[in-house]
Formats: C-alpha cells, structure tokens, sequence
C-alpha cells in the first residue's frame, strides 16, 4: 500500500465533489470513459509518487553509504602496481595478443564494389544462358561499354553499402552471421596499399593468360574482400581504373569508379540529370576531394577516366585540384622566358579548389598524363596552364605541389623529352604556331646540350615543322640530328 498524501486526498475529493453536483444526465458510454480517463490519472499521479519515494530513498542509501570514510578511502586506494599501463597500439597488441580496425569508408567502398561486380556477372551469365543468338554481339561488347550498368541499380547499391546497411538484417538469426563478418576489417591502423597491389598484379597476370574477364571480375572480388594487414589507400582505386582501362574494360573500370564517392554525396550522385541525353548527373571537383587528399596521384587515372568517356566538363572540374585559378592570375603580372603563352591564350575557365592538406604533392610524370588527357579530349588550351605549373609549384625537379603558394621558379631542369612530346603533340592538334615558336629555342638549347635525342622526339619535331611548313627548321635539325 502507498501512504495517502494530502494531494492525493485533495484530488480524489475534488473528483468526488464533481460527481456529487448535479449536471444533465450523459450517455452511459461517455460516463464509462469519463469514469476510465479519470482512473488513467490517478494511477499515473499515484506512479509518480512512487518514483519521487523511491529516489529519496536511493539519494539517502547513498548519503549514508559516503558518510562512512572507509568507503571514500577505498575510491582512492592505489592499485596501479595490479594494472598493466599500455601507451601504444602495439603494446595494446603485444597485450591482446591480436586487434582488428576498422575504416568505414574503405570497407563499405570494397563492398559495393565487390557487390556491383558480382552483379554485373551475374546478369551478364544470365542473358548467356537465355541467349538466341541476338545477344551474343552485344554481350562480346558489354564489358568495352560505359553502358551496361543500370543507374537505378546503382542508386539501391549505393545507399544500402555506404550508409552501412548492409551490416544490419531484419531476421536476427542473422547476427551472429553479421557479427562474424570480417570483410574490411584490417590487423594495423597503419595507412598502406602494397598487399593488395600484389594480389592485383597477379589477378591480372591470370587474365594476361586467358583473356578470361569472368575470371577477372571474380578474381578482383576476392582481392578486395581477403583484407590485411594495413588499411590501403586510394592508391588501389587508382590501380584498378589504370588496368581496367588499359584493357578497354570499360564496364569493370566504371563500376569501380561509381563506388569511390562518399555517402554524404548522395543527393547529387544520384540525382536525375537534367539532360535527358546524359545517363547520370554532372559531377563537381567536391566529390573527388576525399580521394585526392588519400591519394594526389589518382589524379591522373581520374583525368584518364574522363579521356576515356569524353567528358569534358568533369575533366575541367578536375583541373581544379591543380589551383589553375590562382596560376592564372600570378603569370599574368610575372614577366619570365620560363612561362608559357598563356597570359595570351587564356582558357575561358580557370577552375580552382580548396584543399584541407596542404601539403599534397604529385609526380611530374602524373601531370605529364593529365597534360596528354587535355590534348586527346581536345582542350589544347590547358596545356600552357599546365607546363606553367610546373615551373612555378615544382618542390624540386620531380614533384609537384597541388596548393598554389608563392615562391621562386624551379631551379634545374626543366624540359625532358616527355614534355617536349606533349607540347610538340598540342601544337600539331591544336594549329598554334605561337606556341612552336615559343618552344623551339628551348629545343634548340636541350639538342645542343644533349648527348643522345630519343628517336620518336626526332620524329615528332619533324612532323610538327613540315605541318607548319618550317623548311628552314627542317634543315637546320636535319643537319644536327642526321648527321
């Protein structure tokens, strides 16, 4: 029984008093939930009188549990002879005997990636199996196709692997299952790719052998689903769209691709493109920062991507990693036979990106694959922004700073053959003789300096001079490089 307080005995004759008053006769079922309604209300304030008992109660237990100064000496008692101090993963590790970790974005990338791929083999066997004959070209061509993924598809894929839902089921019998899941779980928390480039490489080399792109596919989802030792980087996307590519394996290459962005870019990544000729929605420099700070050098594979599709409106959103905006303005006011034409032949958008890293750096041999991107995509025009790139945010002679800062021009060398092939290359698709004449004295100079000129470097200078019908040229290099 709970004690009756003077509340209690306030409402219940309140109550009473209500019912005692003569008021016009109800109907017997609202009385009935008049009558129901008024119980609920004294059984929920008798509830909550309990509760404030009960916790004076708890609050004085505990009163009288810290009143004593035995208690409060064993809260401070020294015990840390008994404790083992550990101040570093691997002490923690030498202590467990093994640890797991866990990076949510890579892990539900590798899913969705691995999923897409099965799925794409799975339908591709399936139309085998129903095949008349009328399919059979179209299948031979499906993997050399950007078009054989469903983008509705996708949008289901997308959402459940990278909000995570794939961890969870509705029958929960399965969680043990899912608990025991060890897809994407890594023994270090150290950043690293070299594991599974090696199984790449020879998931690869197997399909060198057989030309087996089933095997391929399969092969590529047990390479990213064995996990290992250190959690890689973007550098195994980057290697994958390198490969694919190569191969003309352009479906492979756009599922992996497709899997990269993050979750948080959902509402524009699967949004409905305007242009009803467009497949899939317009992308932004934005969701390909998170890779570009992983990895720079996926740069280049992203560029190459675009090359493949002939995308040119992301390839320039790409550009933007390359601060292109703020080189604009600073060779505008430098004056250096260094610098390109540029300031005379601006392109009609200098794209540029904020980077969270500042330190970010890529190799000049991944701009050199950018710069012959540009040329092949037909924006010939971002070739000078480029070479300007490297003579002003070079760190030393074979890197590349992404962030734009202020500082001197690059000491040493500048010109290689590489670079002289590309320029060479934009001047013959591009029709611009300012710019042949603008690199020929930097030629003059490597030729007289060099002791051995690679011969597809000859080949090209020549047929770059007889296009624009430099027959004094011609000669001259004849005698310096025909001897």
């Amino acid at each position: 029984m709970i004690s009756r307080h003077p509340q209690q005995a306030l409402l219940r004759g309140i109550l009473r008093r209500c019912y005692s008053l003569s008021k016009p006769e109800l109907p017997d079922d609202v009385i009935t939930r008049m009558h129901s309604r008024n119980q609920r209300r004294i059984r929920e304030f008798e509830n909550s009188v309990r509760a404030a008992d009960q916790f004076k109660a708890h609050r004085r237990n505990v009163v009288d549990i810290l009143k004593d100064d035995t208690n409060i000496d064993a809260l401070f008692t020294d015990e840390s002879s008994d404790v083992k101090t550990v101040s570093n993963y691997d002490g923690l590790r030498g202590a467990l005997g093994k640890m797991s970790y866990n990076d949510v974005e890579m892990r539900n990338t590798m899913m969705l990636a691995a999923y897409s791929l099965v799925e794409s083999l799975e339908v591709e066997d399936s139309l085998r199996k129903i095949d008349d004959g009328s399919l059979t070209k179209a299948l031979a061509e499906a993997q050399l196709s950007f078009d054989f993924e469903s983008f509705q598809d996708y949008r289901f894929r997308f959402v459940h692997f990278k909000s995570s839902q794939h961890l969870n089921h509705q029958v929960s019998d399965f969680a043990k299952v899912i608990e025991g899941n060890q897809f994407g779980r890594f023994a270090l928390c150290d950043k690293g790719s070299d594991e599974y480039l090696e199984r790449f490489k020879k998931t690869f080399a197997k399909y060198e052998k057989n030309k087996d792109h089933v095997e391929l596919g399969l092969g590529l989802v047990k390479d990213l689903l064995s996990g290992s030792y250190y959690i890689p980087t973007a550098q195994i996307w980057s290697y994958l769209l390198d490969k694919l590519g190569e191969r003309k394996l352009h479906n492979f290459q756009q599922i992996i691709y497709l899997s990269l962005f993050q979750y948080k870019h959902q509402p524009t990544v699967l949004a409905t493109p305007k242009d009803k000729n467009q497949s899939k929605p317009p992308l932004m420099a934005d969701h390909f920062t998170h890779l570009v700070e992983s990895y720079p050098e996926i740069l280049s594979s992203l560029c190459k991507y675009q090359e493949a599709r002939n995308d040119k409106e992301t390839f320039i959103q790409l550009l933007s990693f390359l601060k292109l905006d703020k080189l604009a303005g600073e060779i505008m006011v430098l004056k250096s036979p260094l610098l390109s034409i540029a300031k005379f032949q601006m392109p009609d958008r200098c794209p540029g990106i904020a980077l969270d890293s500042r330190h970010l750096t890529i190799s000049r041999s991944c701009l050199y694959l950018i710069m012959r991107s540009s040329i092949n995509l037909g924006l010939s025009e971002y070739v000078d922004l480029l070479y300007d790139k490297i003579v002003l945010d070079s760190v030393d002679p074979d890197n590349i700073q992404l962030n734009y800062v202020e500082q001197k021009l690059v000491q040493g060398q500048i010109f290689t053959p590489e670079l002289f092939l590309i320029i060479l290359e934009s001047c013959k698709r591009s029709d611009n003789l300012g710019r042949l004449l603008w690199v020929l004295p930097f030629l003059d100079e490597y030729i007289a300096t060099s002791q051995e000129i690679p011969q597809a470097l000859k080949d090209s200078i020549f047929e770059v001079l007889n296009i624009y019908n430099l027959e004094g040229k011609v000669l001259s290099y004849k005698k310096q490089l025909c001897p």
